[in-house]
């Protein structure tokens, strides 16, 4: 009887633990299971604020990379107004040098015609304000204030060389400005000063000439 009574207890001890090792087997799985939700949601914090300083930084980006294209625009544009007033300056630098050439022969002509006292060529080439008087050879010149003026002819056997010193063009009223120094020695200091006014009408012509 005591040994059935002895394997009854044993049998009960084993069961009481048995059950207290499998509650004690689910406590620390319940306690794995909230240890993993915990560095779960630590984790999906972390990638949630990762997202969000992500974001920020896109937004920071693509700030950048409007301002950079605003700016590269307003480049392009400034590069291509630089571009297109050089063009327009060679443009007029190149007409400037081209008509102080042409109005420097037509001066040159001009002075040749007085030395030869070619009256005809000299009618040619001046304007309606201007005449030539022959008899005196010489022009007379009226100016904008209706004052009339003589210019004599020059004589090229006294001079040694004709040099131009100054030039002036105002494209807008199509009038071009030129000052020669004539020398008359070998000695620079000894000179006149000759300015020519030429003005475009078709053609351009002599309008003004006065001597220093």
């Amino acid at each position: 009887m005591k040994r059935v009574f002895l394997s009854a207890c044993f049998a009960f001890t084993v069961l009481l633990v048995a059950c207290s090792n499998e509650q004690t087997n689910g406590a620390v799985d319940y306690l794995e299971d909230t240890d993993d939700i915990e560095t779960l949601i630590e984790r999906n914090q972390s990638l949630a604020a990762q997202v969000t300083n992500l974001q920020e930084e896109n937004e920071q980006l693509s700030s950048q990379m409007e301002n950079l294209s605003s700016e590269n625009i307003e480049l392009k544009d400034d590069i291509f107004n630089y571009r297109q007033q050089l063009l327009e300056l060679r443009d007029e630098i190149e007409e400037t040098v081209s008509v102080r050439n042409d109005l420097d022969e037509l001066a040159a002509d001009i002075f040749i015609a007085m030395d030869e006292e070619n009256h005809i060529y000299l009618e040619r080439v001046v304007g309606d304000n201007i005449t030539v008087n022959r008899a005196e050879s010489q022009l007379l010149i009226n100016d904008s204030n209706s004052f009339v003026y003589s210019f004599p002819y020059i004589s090229m056997d006294t001079i040694n060389y004709v040099r131009q010193s100054e030039y002036d063009y105002n494209k807008d009223e199509n009038i071009f400005t030129a000052k020669y120094l004539i020398y008359q020695s070998a000695n620079k200091a000894q000179f006149q000063e000759v300015t020519l006014t030429f003005e475009y009408d078709e053609n351009w012509k002599l309008v003004a000439a006065i001597m220093r």
